[in-house]
């Protein structure tokens, strides 16, 4: 039965994403070393973080990088589509929600990232009013798993928009909001570099740094694209 999500298993780790180096420091820092070493957080009485939002313009590069946040914390990852999920909601809403929760926890310990986390957690003030109350209900039922302190899951949730429903975002429910820019100079010549070494496309004599300087406010998806542009042309 379709639930709207996907197993899979990371293959590729930080060493893969090009760039972001604070950012990869402070997800290893505050994310990664406490949650694969519990004991040790508790020792020093920090909490077990449950929750990361990745957030920024479309193209940065969020949903790959969950995936290698996945792969260095040795789990594999559940990825949820809101937009399959949601879609089969209609008439069986808290039943369906009830399933896909028990489902996930069944499959712990295991990252799962929700995409396009926003329309799970639309402001309750600016939702529909013509239907019947299902949002409410669905999301008051998201709302008791993510701040079920016996919830196993660890959450990564993508968005372009950072205007969601506050009770969603709060510690304990998700504790870590991080901003994911397009890449700076240098990023742009790494990501380059990996979609090269990637593909293992056969380069000779190529500028990456002057190629970088031409390519700003370009995203990691762009950039890739052009990649693949230059093998066609070759």
């Amino acid at each position: 039965r379709n639930y709207g999500i996907e197993w899979v298993e990371p293959r590729r780790g930080f060493e893969s994403v090009g760039g972001y180096q604070y950012l990869k420091t402070y997800i290893r820092e505050r994310v990664i070393k406490i949650i694969t070493h519990p004991e040790i957080a508790r020792a020093y009485g920090l909490d077990i973080p449950r929750g990361l939002l990745l957030f920024g313009p479309p193209g940065t590069g969020k949903t790959y990088f969950a995936k290698a946040l996945a792969k260095e914390s040795g789990m594999p990852m559940l990825k949820i589509s809101p937009a399959d999920f949601l879609r089969g909601i209609v008439g069986e809403t808290e039943s369906r929600v009830k399933q896909l929760t028990n489902l996930i926890e069944t499959l712990t310990p295991c990252i799962t990232f929700v995409d396009e986390f926003d329309q799970l957690s639309l402001r309750r003030d600016a939702q529909f009013s013509d239907d019947s109350g299902v949002s409410r209900r669905m999301q008051n039922m998201l709302l008791d798993w993510l701040g079920d302190e016996n919830r196993k899951s660890f959450i990564i949730g993508a968005t372009n928009f950072i205007d969601l429903d506050p009770a969603f975002i709060r510690p304990g429910r998700i504790d870590e909001i991080v901003l994911v820019l397009p890449p700076d100079y240098d990023a742009r010549q790494e990501i380059l570099k990996v979609h090269v070494n990637m593909r293992k496309v056969p380069v000779e004599d190529v500028d990456f740094a002057n190629i970088a300087k031409q390519t700003q406010m370009w995203n990691g998806a762009e950039l890739e694209r052009l990649v693949k542009e230059a093998s066609a042309l070759a």
